[in-house]
């Protein structure tokens, strides 16, 4: 099992760093994905690989085929979460 931490498109997170998600395979930076958050499924992006947690992670519920974020709309995201 790998572990990333994912932005979530999600009004209710109001916290500016990534959620942790669990996936079996290896995610390019920049991912499109499916996550669960709370009783519903939001989109995300993988922001980058980390160790396995100290804690319990929900599993990515999704994978899109879209190809990647580009890297100019990553920076500003890290830009507008400052």
């Amino acid at each position: 099992m790998r572990y990333y931490f994912i932005y979530v498109a999600e009004v209710r997170n109001q916290k500016p760093e990534p959620l942790t998600y669990a996936h079996n395979s290896e995610l390019a930076v920049g991912t499109l994905v499916l996550v669960p958050y709370g009783n519903k499924h939001v989109v995300g992006f993988v922001d980058s690989e980390t160790n396995q947690p100290d804690f319990k992670t929900k599993e990515i519920y999704k994978v899109f085929d879209f190809g990647v974020l580009p890297s100019q709309l990553r920076q500003l995201h890290s830009w507008m979460c400052r």
